[in-house]
């Protein structure tokens, strides 16, 4: 999985937009602009790369009305991005308790060197 995470390669404020969509359902521009806290211009730009991508769509109603929602693909791939990132919490966690386990041992001259 952590490969295809890769492939993707997308920033992480991208991500951020993807869940803040998600969560939101439908959203507003102004919604995502308070959420993600970045600029109005460089929103825009996330947005349409991750329209490009496949992962939202972006509806524009009037001349200022901007509704944002999230595609299947966007909604999949958020998925597939949730567990990747238990799997590396998972292993964090288990990599720090080794470590401890192995710095008990050494400091008890269990471990040989």
């Amino acid at each position: 999985m952590q490969a295809d995470y890769k492939k993707r390669d997308l920033p992480e404020v991208l991500y951020a937009v993807l869940t803040a969509v998600r969560e939101a359902g439908k959203c507003r521009f102004t919604y995502l602009y308070y959420r993600v806290q970045t600029t109005p211009h460089r929103l825009y730009y996330y947005l349409k790369i991750l329209e490009r991508g496949g992962y939202l769509k972006v509806e524009r109603v009037g001349k200022r009305g901007v509704y944002i929602t999230i595609t299947d693909s966007g909604r999949g791939f958020t998925n597939d991005l949730g567990e990747y990132l238990k799997v590396r919490r998972a292993y964090a966690t288990l990599h720090r308790k080794i470590r401890k386990k192995l710095q008990a041992m050494h400091e008890e001259g269990t471990v040989i060197e």
